[in-house]
């Protein structure tokens, strides 16, 4: 079965013409997972069995102290509070007010290097490796427009807001992301939701410019 893994591995490399992995760098926050060949880079997730979330690099799965560090600039946040609790407060009021923002800023973390690997369906219920992994497989490109009003969440407002947030977008609703506020560590996470994103793709709704 890792065999499997493995071949499914080579099959993606060969169809997209993916240059050879030269180095792995994922750690210290970089932005990328591998240097290839020709100077070209790659990330890459795992979802263990159905195509799930998947965190942007650094800004994703950051602590409070992290996050305003490295979005204070980008969202001219001329102001941080200096408690976890305060940030929070913070934190969702940009949410709801800056969303389409934080969205481009989140996707070109994502998506920073040329070439992006969501490999899932690796192990059954059991952890046993399956006979069928799959891959989703994107190139660096822009952030998609993202439109205001077609922007839901499942918590409408600070007061509901305790932990968990999914954004949705599109007519359909469709599920996009997830916030997360942990309430007894200091943690500001975001996951794209990549199974709504493909299908909010596929759906025309949402465009992404290369």
């Amino acid at each position: 079965m890792a065999d499997t893994f493995s071949e499914i591995i080579k099959t993606v490399f060969y169809d997209n013409n993916i240059p050879k992995p030269v180095k792995h760098v994922a750690e210290h926050q970089s932005d990328v997972d591998f240097l290839l060949d020709y100077g070209k880079t790659l990330s890459v997730k795992t979802n263990k069995q159905g195509l799930g979330k998947a965190a942007p690099q650094k800004v994703g799965q950051a602590s409070s102290k992290t996050w305003f560090s490295l979005m204070a600039s980008k969202l001219n946040i001329t102001k941080i509070p200096s408690t976890y609790q305060e940030k929070v407060v913070i934190f969702k009021e940009l949410v709801y007010s800056r969303i389409d923002e934080l969205l481009k800023i989140y996707w070109e973390n994502m998506f920073e290097c040329d070439y992006f690997i969501q490999f899932y369906n690796v192990v059954d219920a059991n952890d046993n490796l399956t006979l069928s992994p799959k891959a989703i497989i994107m190139k660096k490109h822009k952030s998609p427009y993202w439109d205001r009003s077609k922007i839901r969440f499942t918590k409408s407002s600070i007061a509901e807001w305790n932990e968990s947030n999914t954004v949705k977008y599109g007519h359909q609703g469709i599920s996009i992301g997830e916030f997360q506020v942990h309430n007894n560590r200091d943690n500001f996470k975001f996951r794209f939701n990549m199974a709504g994103i493909e299908r909010i793709l596929k759906s025309g709704e949402l465009h992404i410019d290369n």
